[in-house]
């Protein structure tokens, strides 16, 4: 089972043996507390998406894992992660199917605090010239915290992966797309188009 799976692969990639929680048999990986000073931010990012999986693994049992998206918004300042099953995916229409705002799960997760008090201090600190390059920059890096996530096999070579804007502009729309070419394959790119019509090749 797919959930199963996931909990065994963040056990492996964290090499914390060390069990938080006894869950339908398998044992969930205990996160230890990381000094984000020291990190890039995508590091930081890539250790909230690994403690959120975990999360999110418990959260849904042994349904498997359909999609996984990190959300932000278009002056990014906020940052938090939701999936979505298999089994919630067949049950809604297509219209909402693969949109992230839509997902159920992850929302409980506070994997995300330390990366969220990052992005606003990143926000607070960037005069009006430097705003956009804040943008392009944070939406990128988050893209490559993503993108060590695909790479590592946590997650099934089907699950639609993106980064997104939960109200998007046409930026953000653009960066959107950018990082569903980059993160999926073109038939997982066709479960995001089922929902949101289209993605653009060319930008």
């Amino acid at each position: 089972m797919q959930s199963s799976r996931l909990r065994n692969r963040l056990l492996a990639q964290t090499g914390q043996f060390r069990a938080a929680t006894a869950y339908c048999g398998v044992r969930i990986p205990s996160i230890p507390f990381v000094e984000y000073e020291a990190l890039s931010f995508v590091d930081v990012v890539h250790a909230a998406i690994i403690r959120n999986l975990s999360d999110i693994a418990q959260e849904v049992s042994h349904a498997e894992i359909e999609g996984y998206a990190i959300c932000t918004d278009d002056d990014l300042i906020t940052i938090f992660g939701v999936a979505t099953t298999r089994d919630f995916a067949s049950s809604v229409d297509s219209s909402l199917r693969y949109g992230a705002v839509e997902w159920p799960y992850g929302y409980k997760s506070n994997a995300f605090d330390e990366a969220r008090l990052e992005l606003a201090r990143r926000y607070e600190v960037v005069g009006s010239e430097s705003f956009p390059r804040h943008v392009e920059e944070s939406f990128e890096m988050i893209v490559e915290a993503l993108s060590r996530v695909r790479a590592s096999g946590i997650l099934a070579k089907d699950c639609l992966l993106y980064a997104c804007s939960t109200d998007p502009g046409p930026h953000l729309e653009i960066m959107e797309m950018k990082s569903l070419w980059r993160l999926n394959s073109p038939e997982g790119v066709g479960k995001w188009e089922e929902t949101h019509g289209p993605a653009k090749t060319e930008f």
